[in-house]
């Protein structure tokens, strides 16, 4: 894993010197992406330049250097990632005639390229990456993105004079080209989810390769997209039983790709479902303890740590657990604009970045369970979705009168009996879903956080605008809930987060669960296999349970998040209150600072818990501030 960035000015004006100058600039910024190593190429007559910093996984020595040229010198790449099956692949390259400097995968690609093309090459290729790929003969730049979108790739265009290109969008700060512009629109969209959705950039003109595509630039300016791979639609016709054996062969079989590297190579593990199986699996499949990390809170509602330190325990690993305190706060929050370098308000941004530094000073690979929700029907709005459309609307508003009548305390008592915390907030947002006349204004509201709309930062028409452009007209089911989850939030926070947080260290993460074989089977199975009588992920716990007792497993889903209502109350107050200033806000111009005022009031008295909405406000004011726009 690595940083790459580049660019391709069309009028090819510079100099060899000055286009490598402008570069490595580009690349300084991304030092803590790859601190092993630096490398930079240029084609004068292009006025195209390559640049590369190097995290050495695979392959320790120069000839693994990037940018890489291939053997007929007719391709450039710059490349960030892994291609786990860069072995049996390279062995197919040889039966053809094919000769390898070194050993390493971006070689492997980019031979492979050389000898059947780009989509064929990835069509073979197991992975995560995002790379930059100059075809010399024909005078073509392509950006290309992994499947899931593990990797992130930035670009921007610039009035049909150049196209940059970076693994972060600080890079383009460096180019002297760029003015960089706030987007009101992926604003309104940052502060309604609290992440940039759809590969949206913060910049006006800029915006991520979409996963699973390939931008193709010409000299002339125009900039083409195409999809070179998406989510299966159809279903397969075989048995639930099939399907867990399936299930289970892709998995060990993405587990023992991603432990390939000549560095060592660890884990995270929450205690959940999904971690569990990757952790089960590493440690089957190696004589070694494998190294295993979490993160506790002194916060017991939030806590899994003992949980992950039971299972760590039964399946024998080497476990470090770090109980997260104020100490670790202050010394991480300045560090978020530097490493996340535009707006990201997932607070479990902070326990990540720490358990990502803890994990550095043992290994240089870790793997983490992320994806399994998302394939597997994890999250609980999955199962209380297919519960209410299981209902008919009119059924549902016959008890309208009573949540609209009965005071909350009668809710909150019931809820106590069901052992489900109940808010005022919940109450209006089910009352919102049972005035809903049609499937998908149901659905719709699982993806409008009502805490964030509660804040008018932005005029309602920027939240319409966003809302019906990226809720697809599909959206019926669980199924559409999952491919919008998998289309977006997936790679645009989940990812987003693990990638910010792991690369701020130096550490490859790794995600198994998203190996691309195992994403279509998930994709391809009926919605019963996986979500049956309140019980999720079933395949998943099939594979899990041979390994790890259920007792270690069974109870309710609990989220990687930290108390961020307390913390903002207590030791964050101070830091908030200076963020959160009416005047400041108001003067800037873009958030509303009377609303914000009000909304930080009635959380500090305990009226509210708006830490959501807040954190969103807070973030995008410390990325505004440090990076001065």
């Amino acid at each position: 894993m690595c940083g790459i960035a580049g660019f391709w000015e069309f009028k090819g004006a510079r100099g060899a010197a000055e286009l490598l100058d402008i570069t490595r600039n580009m690349t300084a910024v991304l030092a803590h992406r790859g601190p092993d190593g630096e490398g930079v190429w240029a084609e004068e007559s292009a006025g195209l330049a390559f640049g590369h910093r190097r995290l050495s996984i695979i392959d320790l020595s120069d000839a693994g250097s990037q940018p890489m040229v291939s053997a007929n010198q007719r391709f450039v790449i710059t490349f960030n990632g892994e291609i786990y099956n860069f072995q049996e692949i390279r062995k197919l390259l040889e039966a053809g005639g094919a000769a390898f400097h070194g050993h390493s995968d971006t070689e492997v690609l980019l031979e492979a390229i050389s000898a059947w093309g780009l989509e064929a090459a990835l069509a073979k290729c197991i992975g995560m990456f995002a790379f930059a790929l100059w075809d010399r003969k024909n005078r073509v730049l392509q950006l290309v993105r992994d499947r899931m979108g593990v990797k992130p790739l930035y670009y921007t265009a610039i009035e049909n004079r150049a196209v940059l290109f970076a693994s972060q969008s600080k890079s383009f700060l460096k180019h002297p080209y760029f003015r960089p512009r706030i987007s009101l629109e992926s604003t309104a969209g940052y502060l309604q989810y609290g992440y940039l959705p759809k590969s949206r950039s913060i910049y006006e003109n800029t915006a991520q390769v979409l996963p699973g595509h390939i931008v193709t630039i010409s000299g002339d300016g125009s900039i083409k997209h195409a999809a070179y791979w998406s989510l299966p639609d159809e279903q397969l016709n075989i048995s639930e039983a099939e399907a867990a054996e399936r299930t289970e062969e892709i998995l060990e079989s993405a587990i023992k790709l991603r432990m390939r590297a000549d560095v060592p190579v660890g884990a995270f593990i929450s205690g959940g479902v999904d971690s569990s199986a990757v952790v089960a699996y590493m440690q089957k499949s190696v004589t070694r303890k494998v190294k295993t990390f979490c993160i506790g809170f002194n916060n017991a509602a939030l806590d899994e740590s003992k949980y992950a330190k039971a299972i760590a325990n039964h399946l024998g690993t080497d476990h470090t657990e770090v109980i997260m305190d104020e100490k670790d706060l202050f010394s991480l929050i300045p560090l978020l604009p530097e490493y996340y370098d535009e707006p990201f308000a997932d607070f479990s941004m902070l326990p990540t970045m720490l358990v990502s530094k803890i994990a550095r000073e043992q290994v240089v690979v870790s793997l983490s369970g992320d994806g399994g929700d998302e394939l597997f029907t994890g999250y609980d709005k999955y199962k209380a979705a297919r519960s209410l459309l299981r209902i008919p609307q009119g059924a549902l508003k016959i008890f309208l009168p009573l949540l609209e009548n009965l005071p909350i305390g009668f809710w909150q008592g019931v809820g106590k009996i069901g052992g489900v915390g109940v808010t005022q907030r919940r109450l209006d947002r089910l009352k919102k879903i049972i005035r809903a006349d049609s499937k998908k204004e149901v659905l719709i509201d699982f993806y409008n956080n009502l805490w964030r709309e509660s804040l008018p930062m932005l005029s309602a028409e920027y939240k319409t605008l966003y809302r019906e452009k990226y809720i697809p007209e599909r959206l019926e089911g669980v199924e559409d809930m999952q491919r919008i989850d998998a289309g977006f939030y997936l790679p645009d926070d989940i990812l987003t987060k693990v990638d910010r947080a792991s690369m701020a260290y130096g550490l490859e993460a790794r995600e198994p669960l998203l190996d691309h074989r195992l994403v279509e089977l998930a994709f391809s199975l009926p919605l019963s296999y996986k979500l049956k009588g309140g019980k999720t992920k079933i395949p998943l716990r099939k594979a899990l349970y041979k390994h790890v007792p259920a007792k270690l497993i069974e109870r309710p889903k609990q989220g990687f998040g930290p108390p961020l209502h307390e913390w903002l109350r207590g030791p964050l107050r101070d830091w908030a209150e200076n963020l959160l200033d009416e005047k400041k806000l108001e003067g800037e111009g873009i958030l509303d600072g009377k609303q914000i005022k009000t909304v930080w009031r009635r959380h500090l008295d305990g009226t509210e818990d708006n830490s959501f909405a807040l954190w969103s406000v807070l973030m995008f004011q410390m990325w505004r501030g440090y990076y001065r726009l």
